[in-house]
């Protein structure tokens, strides 16, 4: 926290400045969007350098949030890509990775975790990714692949027609692998302590869609973030605010 002026011999603290780009993340995607491709947002990390883009189906500019237009996917075709490896993003061991979304409407969605309409996924290998469905059609999504226990996934209960905040972190060495919505409790992802993600992660970033490329998100996206480190809760409560803040308008 920064602090204000002085009176009468007593500091007093002013508001926070809410700017994640005061931290590292890796990848950094923030409204306003206009077309492909969607420039990565500069930081401490390397969120600077990263961009998604689409030829022929990218998400279109969706309303105006506080007058910053998300990404908007219309659940059949519409997607982005990157051109390096999803472990541009983050790491088979730890890592970190969240979403505003808005979800307009689910259908496709599955028991099993990597088979539902994708906001970000590694495209070929289905080892990871943050979905929306369940067998419900009304769950956030939390997925990954260990390569000693197998699947691994946490299903939270969603609004929709609503922005929700939306974070999915794991570490290995603590056995860390939870999900959570809107600053709520942390639910551990199933099947026991994380070992590692299968795979390395050599596959590209994916975004709107799930690894298949047959299951599309229908919704918006204000903004999407990935660490190579576990965040912590008070990093991603600043995340929080700040997106509380920017998008005047949105309760997450």
């Amino acid at each position: 926290m920064r602090f204000g002026y002085v009176r009468g011999g007593i500091r007093r603290p002013s508001a926070p400045i809410f700017d994640p780009a005061t931290q590292s993340w890796d990848a950094l995607f923030l409204a306003p969007y206009a077309a492909s491709p969607w420039a990565g947002t500069a930081s401490l990390g390397t969120s600077g350098s990263r961009s998604l883009a689409e030829a022929t189906n990218p998400p279109t500019a969706g309303t105006p949030v506080n007058g910053k237009a998300p990404s908007t996917y219309n659940g059949t075709t519409q997607k982005l890509t990157d051109a390096a490896n999803i472990s541009t993003y983050i790491t088979t061991t730890e890592g970190t990775a969240t979403a505003c979304i808005y979800v307009a409407g689910l259908t496709g969605g599955s028991a099993t975790g990597y088979d539902n309409p994708g906001i970000l996924v590694d495209l070929a290998g289905g080892n990871f990714g943050l979905h929306v469905g369940g067998a419900g059609n009304d769950k956030f999504v939390a997925y990954l692949y260990d390569s000693i226990v197998g699947a691994k996934k946490a299903e939270i209960t969603i609004p929709l027609t609503t922005y929700i905040y939306i974070q999915f972190r794991w570490k290995a060495s603590t056995g860390t692998c939870e999900a959570r919505l809107n600053g709520g409790a942390w639910v551990p992802l199933s099947a026991g302590a994380m070992t590692n993600i299968n795979g390395t992660l050599a596959s590209l970033a994916a975004v709107g869609r799930d690894y298949a490329q047959t299951k599309f998100f229908n919704g918006s996206i204000l903004a999407l973030a990935c660490s190579k480190t576990l965040k912590s809760d008070g990093e991603l409560d600043y995340f929080r605010n700040y997106l509380n803040a920017a998008y005047t308008g949105i309760s997450v």
